[in-house]
């Protein structure tokens, strides 16, 4: 397999195959380690440190346990706003950058849209760099379809859209057929956990955690739920297995199925696509519902959702560090801080990267706020970061993008839409960052942003309305 790499402006894009890439976080003297998962693999150099409604051509603003509830008495009053702005946070994030997911060469960005992305818009009918009908169609990661085995995709979930997945064309968008506003598969899947969260304040924690399970099986093997394209490999894996072990539906199966799954996989490692930053999405609602429950106890339920998902073991710290960010932010605590804290421990745990961010932001200021230069500023660093899914450099690009925007919601949102690559996963954990840290120093999400959201913005709304 051949995997392309350019330099463009200093920085190193790498096109399209970013799913047969294993990016390890790229900060100095680290050296990056590229597989190609289907044809070879290969090393590729160390690289060096080198110190983003308007009109399209306006200026960028750049197995479980038992357990009960706790009392949040001792607990600060969580603001219901920063709930809420967190909520729309991640949807905004997620719908602003469907339309260019996966643009690994921001030039595309630029050229398919007529200028950089200032706002929601539908995906192109031709993705440049598209290998959806390379992914695998009856789990994770990369194969080509025979038609002999049973497809996941088409006969469990995503029903009607193996067509997609198997045509000859390398071009297909991911999110084909979506309108402007519209949110992936991931952030639908979110928006159901909120509402199955959010239905019973006394609700156990693990009677909670059964009703998001049992309905998201219902939900992903229900045809015309959502109009979607592409699924997760994680999504994949979890359904090829469930159909193996007989297609339970109930409540008690379904948590059988999943504590017996997280149980066999413990030790064993499925496939590095499921340890991405698309795990932070499904729990980010349920950070926020618990959000006035101590800090140990809403990281514990975000990790054990996510276990149940993704079985990855690889992934607990990543969600457990994200969530205790977004849950100090909505008890009042300063986003900033909390992303030093988060930086400097584990499993990020490099007390170089404060200072990284400062050099970045440092050339950044030298342009104009909402300039290209400037732009260009953080599409580099979120290259050097991290700009594929994998867990790690995803994660301290998303804390960049957190960091310099920490004031500036809308700047930030638009930033990393048009920084490319994994942005809309990376777009939904940074927007609920970003939402929460507006409604705690005064701010407001812009309302053009909450309204132009499409289909799932009703159900949004139902959820804020219950808290």
């Amino acid at each position: 397999m051949l995997l392309k790499t350019i330099t463009r402006k200093g920085t190193l894009l790498l096109q399209g195959l970013y799913h047969h890439t294993r990016h390890q976080r790229l900060v100095p003297g680290v050296t990056l380690v590229a597989t190609a998962s289907i044809f070879s693999w290969f090393v590729v150099t160390n690289l060096q440190p080198r110190i983003q409604d308007q009109p399209p051509n306006s200026p960028v603003h750049t197995s479980p346990e038992k357990s009960t509830q706790h009392s949040d008495s001792t607990m600060p009053h969580t603001n219901n706003k920063m709930r809420e702005d967190a909520l729309y946070g991640m949807f905004i994030g997620d719908s602003l950058s469907m339309p260019v997911h996966w643009y690994y060469d921001t030039d595309n960005i630029k050229r398919d849209f007529n200028g950089w992305l200032t706002g929601f818009e539908a995906p192109r009918k031709r993705h440049p760099t598209s290998i959806l009908t390379i992914s695998a169609v009856g789990g994770a990661g990369r194969s080509t379809f025979s038609g002999k085995q049973k497809s996941v995709i088409g006969d469990i979930i995503l029903h009607g859209k193996l067509q997609y997945w198997t045509k000859n064309d390398r071009s297909v968008h991911y999110h084909q057929g979506m309108a402007a506003g519209d949110n992936t598969l991931n952030n639908h899947c979110a928006l159901r956990a909120a509402i199955q969260a959010s239905k019973d304040p006394d609700a156990s924690y693990d009677a909670v955690l059964s009703s998001i399970m049992t309905d998201y099986v219902h939900f992903m093997t229900t045809p015309n739920t959502h109009n979607d394209t592409y699924a997760e490999s994680y999504h994949r894996e979890f359904f090829k297995s469930w159909d193996k072990n007989g297609s339970p539906t109930q409540p008690e199966e379904v948590m059988s199925y999943v504590e017996k799954r997280v149980k066999d996989l413990e030790n064993k490692h499925l496939d590095h696509n499921i340890d991405g930053i698309g795990a932070l999405v499904h729990p980010i609602p349920l950070i926020i519902q618990y959000a006035d429950k101590p800090v140990d106890e809403a990281a514990k339920q975000a990790v054990k959702l996510t276990r149940m998902t993704h079985a990855s073991v690889n992934l607990d710290p990543f969600v457990d560090v994200y969530a205790r960010t977004l849950h100090g932010i909505l008890n009042g605590e300063s986003l900033r801080e909390k992303i030093n804290e988060a930086l400097t421990s584990p499993p990020i745990g490099n007390v170089r990267l404060p200072k990284l961010f400062e050099e970045y932001s440092k050339k950044a200021r030298k342009y104009e706020k909402g300039s290209e230069k400037r732009l260009e500023i953080y599409q580099s660093a979120v290259s050097q970061m991290g700009l594929a899914c994998y867990i790690k450099g995803s994660m301290v690009s998303m804390f960049f993008l957190a960091y310099e925007f920490h004031d500036d919601f809308e700047g930030g949102m638009l930033a990393n839409t048009n920084c490319g690559g994994e942005n809309c996963n990376r777009g939904s954990a940074l927007g609920a960052l970003l939402g929460a840290e507006a409604a705690r120093i005064g701010k407001t999400i812009p309302e053009r942003f909450k309204s132009g959201l499409n289909i799932l913005k009703p159900g949004i709304q139902s959820v804020v309305d219950k808290w």
